[in-house]
């Protein structure tokens, strides 16, 4: 597991010093960070599987003494321990900025807009993993994400505007739970997208590698 964590983290090393000198000028430049951090998530992704597609990574994957789960199991897990470091450096990047630089427009970053980033991202990484994990080809995978998520946004716009009567009731009662415990909420629920990230992401790289 270990072997697998430093792999990752040597893979996204340059991605990680990109990210720490961006998000500074991106506040100079008084560009929102929030994209920026979404874009560099986004990133983290892409490049993690074009590597291993382009070196053919699972070769040497296969030669260590690990379970192919816990190869799964590294890398959602070095997206979590990065996706809440990231923002931590985000928050505190933004609280300076916001003190020394006051020509800059965008309001500060609260904590629960840090909470929805957290969600956000790591619901497209749940929904992500699992397709890099299926298909072979990087290109057909990276098509085949960015479909999914535009036409998931999609639906779910439509149904908003379809049956918004109908979806009300339900709307008011998450955003009420969301009210009443947003942090415990919003965590759970980021968790749980990548813990059944996790579980699919697993069965479909051991059975591709069973074949």
């Amino acid at each position: 597991m270990l072997q697998i964590l430093n792999k990752e983290f040597q893979l996204s090393f340059s991605n990680i010093i990109l990210t720490i000198i961006f998000i500074p000028i991106a506040y100079i430049l008084n560009i929102s960070s929030i994209f920026l951090y979404i874009g560099f998530m986004f990133g983290f992704i892409f490049y993690a599987f074009y590597y291993d597609g382009k070196n053919h990574a699972n070769r040497f994957i296969k030669s260590l003494p690990i379970k192919l789960r816990h190869v799964v199991l590294a890398r959602h897990l070095f997206q979590l321990g990065l996706s809440i470091i990231v923002l931590i450096y985000l928050s505190i990047i933004d609280a300076l900025v916001h003190h020394y630089l006051p020509y800059f427009s965008y309001q500060p970053i609260s904590w629960i807009t840090v909470l929805i980033l957290f969600a956000l991202t790591s619901f497209i990484s749940a929904v992500s993993y699992p397709i890099y994990y299926y298909f072979q080809s990087f290109t057909t995978a990276v098509a085949v994400q960015i479909g999914s998520l535009t036409i998931l946004a999609s639906l779910t716009g439509i149904a908003l505007n379809l049956f918004h009567v109908q979806l009300e009731p339900f709307i008011f009662f998450i955003l009420d739970l969301i009210e009443f415990q947003p942090t415990l909420i919003i965590i759970l629920f980021s968790i749980g997208c990548l813990f059944l990230s996790y579980l699919l992401s697993s069965w479909i790289y051991a059975r591709k590698e069973t074949q």
